[in-house]
């Protein structure tokens, strides 16, 4: 009944920052389902869901060692 969805107002509000990535994942995915077709698609989504965590996991750890060093080391986004 809510043609709405809450997390497209949340992705909307940072769309400055983040337009590249979605644009660059939208013309992957379509291109991997018109050229490799479902088959293809599903065998490249244990590596891209590997790319997202590896980029949380790494940026947890960066974030662990600033605090550990009491020294701004990386920043994920602004």
């Amino acid at each position: 009944w809510w043609t709405i969805h809450p997390l497209g107002y949340g992705l909307a509000m940072h769309m400055d920052l983040f337009w590249a990535a979605f644009l660059l994942s939208a013309v992957a995915k379509s291109g991997l389902l018109k050229y490799g077709g479902l088959k293809a698609y599903r065998q490249a989504l244990p590596f891209c869901m590997g790319l997202v965590i590896g980029d949380f996991v790494m940026g947890a750890f960066w974030n662990f060692l600033s605090i550990a060093l009491n020294r701004a080391l990386y920043q994920i986004y602004y």
